[in-house]
């Protein structure tokens, strides 16, 4: 008999309180199998050993067999010591040896596996089209790709099915249509909520780009996004889901922070638009190890807290294998395919983590329930004590997270670096767009103003337009809306609702200073001109105003409230 390799692994059997480390050995018969007996196999060294020999075979000629050894490591070691040790082999006649080093592996650590499906209102297709059917682009999508409603359902289901399925909704661009629209499915979600499966995520209207956008348009983003999920829909949302996000402005964490968001987890940025593991290979990054094959490295650990300029800070997952990480496991063959690939995620992930605890998003661009989620969950854990890979909520990523750095007296790292840059060509595609942003933005802030100025002296306010106006911005800040990365359709889909919430707001706007200044007295000579200024502070600018000059005029004078005149 052949030992052909043996490896030890970062996998442990036996319980949570006496994990045994397991090495993999891989064997080959070397004589016909007639009249051989079975073979024993144990595992010995200095500091480690296989507590009881293993039977094995008998095996023919070239037969291979794998196993999977658990062994014991006497104390003290520490993660990542190597460790001499071998593989012995006895079959009756012989005794085979192979000598492999054994690098110790640490018990304790959890991958939570987090079932979501990322959805973009708008992008290459329209919002009709994401929404309810994929039209006359269906065969642009991929085979399992569903569109939003249709998604929710599908997730919805197989939570009724499945009694370990868990998963997260974010958006209110399907949640809401997806509320009006299926009344019969509201008590099943406010329960899950109360047992804990089914978390809101996000926090915000959509995944907004707030690079390209105001910071009160930020502000607005959590107003109706807190507001919808905790106030109309029952949930308790905790965690900024900016999953696509091109980049993240300095005070997104503490604008949210103020909000009531106690955390973020996000893919794009700041090293790359996919992430560390996304820039292997020579042609796309200079580092050597990486370049090679290596495990992905970052400057700081994927759990941070995410610091803005005003001190408030989100604790933050990086999503360091991108959002989609964990949804590729969906067309393995197998459910042993399947684990082994989340295993090596695990692996290339643990490095990286600033606690024993993985976030691991299974689910990319408009997808379904992944096929083999609660499967690995449940054999998983029949297989092995640690890891422990679990069908779980981003809250119970978190607050482990939370959990482990309490005990060690130690804070997570303070991260006030810059977010960007990623894909800088949204910052000129369909430039309009942009200005028509913020043309919209600061009018409607003006409109606010005084139209609570104008309502002070006996108007209405005119909360409805106002209300509708901002949605629409909120709508266009989406990071496949204001960035420029739509198709021409979503294009001019998304001019409409630029020019909406334009009109809108400069409508409230005249209105509440057509109330505003026929309550001014402006009695005395010659006519006046009333100039509003929208900022808190005095200033002085340039004002144009077109007069009607009486017949013979040869000139005009401007004079201010007090008389003097005005240069």
């Amino acid at each position: 008999m052949e030992i052909l390799a043996a490896e030890s692994t970062n996998l442990f059997v036996g319980s949570d309180d006496e994990p045994r480390q397991v090495v993999r050995v891989r064997v080959r018969g070397s004589e016909p199998r007639d009249g051989r007996s079975p073979a024993t196999l144990r595992i010995e060294g200095p500091r480690v050993r296989s507590e009881t020999p293993v039977s094995l075979g008998p095996l023919g000629a070239r037969e291979e067999a794998r196993l999977e050894i658990g062994v014991v490591v006497d104390a003290p070691v520490t993660a990542g010591e190597a460790l001499p040790a071998e593989v012995i082999v006895k079959d009756g006649r012989r005794t085979v040896r192979r000598a492999y080093e054994h690098v110790v592996a640490e018990p304790g650590w959890r991958m939570y596996m987090v079932s979501h499906f990322h959805y973009d209102p708008v992008w290459w297709n329209t919002q009709a089209a994401y929404t309810e059917t994929w039209g006359t682009t269906i065969q642009y999508r991929q085979p399992f790709q569903e569109p939003g409603l249709a998604l929710v359902k599908a997730h919805l289901d197989t939570a009724r099915r499945d009694g370990d399925y868990k998963f997260v909704l974010a958006e209110l661009d399907y949640l809401k249509p997806y509320w009006d629209a299926y009344p019969e499915d509201r008590e099943y979600v406010r329960q899950l909520l109360k047992d804990g499966r089914l978390e809101f995520m996000g926090g915000t209207y959509n995944e907004p780009n707030t690079n390209l956008t105001s910071a009160e348009s930020t502000i607005r983003n959590a107003i109706y996004g807190v507001g919808y999920q905790r106030d109309v829909l029952g949930g308790q949302p905790a965690t900024a889901w900016q999953l696509d996000a091109f980049g993240h402005d300095p005070q997104f964490p503490g604008i949210m922070a103020d909000a009531g968001i106690t955390s973020s987890s996000w893919a794009r940025g700041p090293f790359h638009e996919w992430g560390p593991h996304w820039v292997r290979g020579s042609a796309r990054v200079n580092i050597a190890a990486m370049a090679a094959g290596d495990p992905p490295v970052m400057q700081f650990e994927t759990e941070f807290d995410w610091v803005s300029p005003s001190g408030r800070a989100l604790l933050t997952c990086f999503q360091a294998d991108h959002y989609s990480a964990g949804w590729w496991m969906d067309s393995a063959p197998t459910l042993e395919d399947a684990e082994a690939e989340v295993h090596a995620l695990f692996s290339d992930l643990a490095p990286l983590a600033a606690t024993k605890n993985i976030l691991l998003p299974v689910g990319t661009d408009y997808s379904p329930p992944n096929r083999w989620l609660t499967a690995i969950h449940r054999d998983w854990a029949r297989r092995y004590a640690w890891p422990k890979f679990i069908s779980a909520l981003p809250r119970e990523f978190f607050d482990a997270v939370r959990a482990e750095r309490k005990k060690t007296g130690r804070g997570f790292m303070p991260v006030s670096r810059d977010m960007n840059p990623i894909y800088t060509g949204k910052d000129v595609s369909f430039i309009d767009t942009k200005q028509a942003q913020r043309v919209a933005e600061n009018t409607l802030l003006a409109a606010e103003k005084f139209g609570t100025i104008a309502s002070l002296l006996g108007a209405r306010y005119p909360g409805e337009i106002i209300d509708k106006a901002w949605r629409q911005l909120l709508f266009g800040a989406h990071h496949d809306g204001i960035t420029g990365s739509e198709s021409d359709q979503v294009y001019l889909d998304l001019l409409a609702g630029w020019r909406e919430a334009q009109e809108h707001g400069q409508a409230a706007l005249d209105g509440a200073l057509n109330h505003v200044s026929g309550r001014i007295d402006t009695t005395g000579d010659g006519s006046a001109i009333t100039v509003f200024n929208p900022l808190s502070w005095p200033r002085t600018d340039v004002a144009r105003v077109v007069v009607a000059m009486p017949s013979g005029a040869k000139g005009i004078q401007v004079r201010d409230d007090s008389g003097a005149a005005v240069p």
